[in-house]
């Protein structure tokens, strides 16, 4: 590959002009492209948002303080140490001068864009505490994040992995798979707000995930968040299950076509719609009127807390509806497969309303256990009908 080649890929044009590349300029003056000696780090200013295509897997982490004194800077590692261009045997290392965090936004609104193609394994190392924002044009790339603790993070994929064993901490976390299939992994969790999408197959893993505005949606595949903390989130699976803990807030579910829920305690209220599935709740508390509502035959199982459950239970068009005698509840049957289940046990207040619409489903009441709030409920005894 000749050196032309190599760099009009990476940028339209590069310049060299105080020992310093620079992009876009097409004066006469600066009509060479600049010369990169082996193994020396080539300094390129890059203004706005960092677009980044690459081939193979791409690592992220970013530059820890005792590293670089100066953190307006990101380093980009050819880890494989390929040839790039025809004058140089090895390029292992490119430093990139980008906006400091406390502008970077209005370069983001005012500065034009620059892209780096990035060949083989590569490791890009960016400032803490800097917005960063990158694109993944591939469409077999896998994603792999150190510890981060950025502004805002913003992915776009056309396939492959997202894999972060660390936390991410963040004011938006940004994730959208638009082509092909691929999973989302990040086992450390997410400080911020969330909003990760995968269009095809593909299935989001998280642990612990706290913000104030989350959406998880996955086409064809599960979701799995071990605890979510949110004024407000939205997940949706068209065909895959959700298996969540420990959830916070007010969450919206939809389980499309063929999706499943199983959720293991419930502070909070909880708004789910599908057609045909499973669902599965162990609801510790609820704070607003909630509903599920499957426009299917489904099985609906719920088990509360009789002590801090001040809520009524709306049943509606169900086949069979089975309550547990330990909670001293009955299903006081108004009309076919409708009734309601008086569960209140504080008159001080006005209780919740918890709404299940199925069409021809079983609905299941019981009361919560320790075991239970780790497994899901089983579909057993006689019907109260």
């Amino acid at each position: 590959m000749t050196m032309a080649r190599s760099y009009s890929r990476i940028f339209p044009l590069l310049l060299a002009r105080n020992g310093i590349c620079h992009p876009g300029r097409s004066s006469m003056k600066y009509n060479n492209f600049c010369s990169v000696t082996p193994n020396i780090p080539v300094k390129i200013p890059v203004y706005g948002i960092l677009r980044i295509h690459s081939h193979q897997a791409l690592k992220i982490f970013p530059i820890p303080p005792q590293k670089s004194m100066a953190l307006n800077e990101a380093y980009f590692t050819n880890c494989s140490g390929k040839e790039i261009c025809s004058t140089c045997e090895k390029i292992k290392e490119f430093r990139v001068e980008i906006p400091p965090a406390s502008s970077s936004s209005k370069f983001q609104e005012e500065h034009h864009s620059e892209s780096l193609l990035l060949q083989d394994n590569t490791r890009l190392e960016v400032p803490l505490n800097y917005d960063m924002s990158g694109v993944l044009e591939t469409s077999s790339a896998d994603l792999m994040l150190g510890r981060f603790e950025n502004d805002f993070i913003d992915f776009e994929s056309k396939g492959g992995k997202l894999i972060c064993q660390n936390q991410i901490a963040c004011k938006t976390f940004r994730w959208h798979s638009i082509q092909g299939d691929g999973d989302v992994f990040i086992k450390g969790g997410i400080h911020g707000n969330v909003d990760i999408q995968v269009t095809g197959k593909g299935t989001i893993d998280a642990g612990k995930v706290q913000g104030d505005q989350h959406e998880l949606r996955s086409d064809r595949g599960d979701i799995k968040v071990e605890a979510l903390y949110s004024v407000g989130a939205s997940l949706f699976t068209r065909t895959g299950t959700m298996e969540l803990r420990n959830i916070h807030g007010e969450i919206q579910v939809d389980l499309g076509s063929e999706g499943n829920l199983n959720l293991r305690g419930l502070d909070g209220s909880l708004s789910v719609k599908g057609a045909t599935g499973k669902v599965s709740l162990a609801v510790d508390r609820l704070q607003a009127d909630s509903s599920i509502e499957m426009t299917g035959s489904s099985e609906i199982s719920i088990q509360v807390n009789p002590e801090g459950f001040n809520s009524d239970v709306i049943v509606e068009g169900a086949a069979e509806v089975y309550i547990d005698e330990e909670l001293g509840a009955t299903f006081q049957e108004s009309g076919e497969g409708e009734g309601r289940i008086e569960m209140s046990n504080d008159t001080s207040g006005q209780p919740f309303q918890l709404k299940i619409v199925t069409a021809g489903g079983r609905v299941a009441i019981k009361k919560l256990d320790w075991l239970s709030s780790f497994t899901g409920i089983d579909f057993i005894g006689t019907s109260q009908r």
